[in-house]
């Protein structure tokens, strides 16, 4: 098996950084919902703009579909995430407000574990 080259390894582990931050403000109380939808689509466009331009080319021929298969994947969760977010914002009682924190969470860890499939893919 080919190792990832370092450009790629290092985008994936700023993305599970920046992903695991975010989950650490989640948990703050009370959290700045707008900050946290702020500080999401900052990380969305992290992964648009640093991950997307990474040169698959430099992959190896039998990584580029799982890769591509992941990113298509951390693709729909980021747009679900600032789904959930917003409906986090939203959220009139504490109960409404426990469960749409716990859906956030669900879907921060979702992407942590692609990052980390990334990771394992060499």
């Amino acid at each position: 098996m080919v190792n990832l080259p370092k450009s790629h390894r290092y985008a994936y582990e700023e993305l599970q950084t920046q992903l695991g931050s975010l989950r650490d403000c989640l948990n703050l109380v009370p959290a700045n919902l707008d900050s946290l939808r702020q500080r999401g689509q900052e990380i969305q466009y992290y992964f648009q703009s640093e991950i997307l331009s990474l040169s698959l080319s430099e992959l190896d021929s039998l990584q580029v579909p799982l890769v591509r298969s992941l990113y298509t994947e951390i693709h729909r969760s980021f747009r679900l995430l600032q789904t959930d977010l917003l409906f986090l914002k939203t959220a009139q009682t504490p109960v409404l407000q426990s469960q749409k924190r716990q859906a956030v969470g669900d879907r921060l860890q979702t992407l942590q574990g692609y990052c980390q499939m990334l990771l394992n893919a060499d």
